[in-house]
């Protein structure tokens, strides 16, 4: 994904992971830097240093180990005069990562595929929708077999055919949509 990328959504990422009522805590794997001169150091791995001090970022940014501090209402030495940035301004959803299938071992009737996507926007969307569709081999003629479910079980009326998903967001700040690429034919 890049550096840039997951650092704009780890904090989102762990405050959605964290607001889940049967989430205690969130752990955040690299926190330190691996010792000087290994290939860690080298790449620049973890929210802290070697010797546990702060990591700087760009100009005008928190920290990220500084922001998941004051998220949880600590204080760590180093996180001295930062704070939490004030509300965002609104905005209308978007993919994060766009939606795309995931299939068990192969692609045949009876088979489980999942529909994974990111989206973000701010609110969040407060509606999702997905719309799973059985289109023909060369992706027309599509027929939607299911509705608001993340995982689809391929059926025999699919055999021959080639499934992708529709998803939708909204919130009260506009709509977004995008689609999966087609599947690979339906076998056996």
């Amino acid at each position: 994904m890049g550096e840039a990328p997951v650092a704009r959504a780890l904090p989102r990422w762990v405050r959605y992971l964290g607001d889940q009522p049967d989430v205690d805590g969130v752990l955040v794997h690299t926190i330190r830097q691996s010792a000087p001169g290994a290939e860690g150091d080298a790449l620049g791995r973890g929210l802290l240093n070697y010797d546990w001090t702060v990591r700087e970022t760009e100009a005008g940014t928190v920290p990220r180990f500084c922001y998941f501090v004051l998220a949880a209402g600590n204080g760590y030495p180093g996180c001295e005069g930062y704070s939490l940035p004030t509300s965002t301004p609104p905005t209308p959803p978007s993919f994060f990562k766009n939606p795309y299938l995931i299939f068990g071992p192969d692609t045949k009737v009876g088979g489980k595929t999942v529909v994974l996507f990111l989206e973000e926007g701010n609110p969040l969307p407060d509606s999702v929708n997905i719309r799973w569709m059985s289109c023909n081999a060369i992706g027309a003629d599509c027929q939607e077999r299911a509705r608001q479910t993340g995982s689809y079980i391929v059926q025999a009326s699919d055999r021959f055919r080639r499934l992708k998903v529709v998803v939708t967001l909204r919130n009260p700040y506009g709509t977004a949509g995008n689609e999966t690429l087609l599947s690979p034919v339906i076998t056996g």
